[in-house]
């Protein structure tokens, strides 16, 4: 941990300790949520549906320390995908196999036990069991999932949990990539290009990130240049794959970057999306209208609390 990050932990800490403090990081957070429950989150996306930007949406909290706190989640993602199938109804959507859908974190439906070096998931909360149940109420609705990544120890359980769902059948289930681990080359061939499912390889949505986690030398890349290099360089393995790419980044130089190679390939606009997180002003006010100008798809991460104070580590 860096003495910067240490600093800024150490006045979350107090201002946390705070009722006034509590307030202040509410506020300065608050353009981040969609809102402060499901109901609301749902809304704001339909708000941005009608501006032509699409929406996945993420409960808040993660690391889950009891099986109620667990059930508590895989409730909200299953209430989630009932909300947005109403939506879809109620604005007279076609269909919602592209416009929403749900991000699931692992560490949020399962009861993890983790250490620094390892992680494993409690019995009572099995991770291919409970995102099999997840997943597959989403897959009866017709409504996409896509199961979040976390810090380097989830990387193996959360991928070989995905390759196992999707020789299931569940077609309507993505992953996360993050480009600065030093295993996401290998990881694309073992369980994208190397595997066979029940369904086309142009079926299955990979998000392409750098990767917000602060992961060691022998697990990562630590410059941010290098790691752009890397998201590149992955991006062109997905597209050679044949897989539907979600390039989720703010940087502008990596996003003009990734449509040379779009345009060099000749990649179509219906098998990619550029993906950012909700209320950042540049990507907002600047390279999401830039992008529909120019007939790219365009989502956004859309947090939302299940109840107050359920958004506040992650502010």
């Amino acid at each position: 941990m860096t003495a910067i990050v240490s600093l800024n932990k150490r006045i979350l800490d107090c201002l946390e300790q705070r009722e006034s403090g509590l307030h202040l990081i509410s506020r300065l957070g608050e353009p981040y949520l969609a809102g402060h429950s499901l109901e609301a989150g749902i809304e704001t996306c339909k708000d941005y549906l009608w501006k032509g930007v699409y929406s996945t949406l993420d409960i808040l909290g993660e690391e889950a320390k009891t099986k109620d706190d667990a059930d508590r989640f895989l409730s909200g993602y299953c209430r989630a995908v009932d909300l947005f199938v109403d939506l879809c109804e109620r604005e007279e959507v076609l269909s919602l196999g592209n416009v929403a859908s749900i991000s699931m974190k692992p560490s949020a439906i399962c009861v993890v036990n983790s250490n620094p070096q390892e992680i494993s998931f409690s019995p009572e909360t099995a991770l291919f069991d409970r995102l099999d149940e997840g997943i597959g109420y989403a897959y009866q609705r017709k409504l996409p999932v896509t199961i979040d990544m976390e810090d380097h120890r989830f990387t193996e359980a959360t991928l070989c949990a995905a390759r196992d769902l999707w020789l299931n059948g569940y077609s309507n289930m993505g992953i996360v990539l993050q480009s600065r681990l030093h295993r996401t080359e290998e990881d694309i061939e073992r369980f994208l290009k190397n595997q066979n499912y029940h369904f086309a390889k142009e079926e299955i949505r990979v998000r392409l990130c750098i990767g917000i986690y602060h992961e060691p030398e022998n697990v990562a890349v630590t410059s941010r240049r290098e790691a752009k290099k890397c998201l590149l360089l992955r991006l062109e393995d997905l597209f050679d794959v044949g897989v539907y790419v979600e390039i989720a980044t703010h940087d502008s130089e990596v996003i003009n970057e990734a449509q040379k190679i779009i345009l060099r390939r000749g990649i179509p606009a219906d098998r990619y999306e550029f993906q950012f997180l909700k209320g950042v002003p540049v990507a907002e006010k600047k390279v999401i209208p830039r992008l529909l100008d120019e007939g790219k798809t365009c989502r956004l991460y859309m947090p939302v609390e299940l109840q107050a104070g359920d958004g506040l580590p992650y502010i």
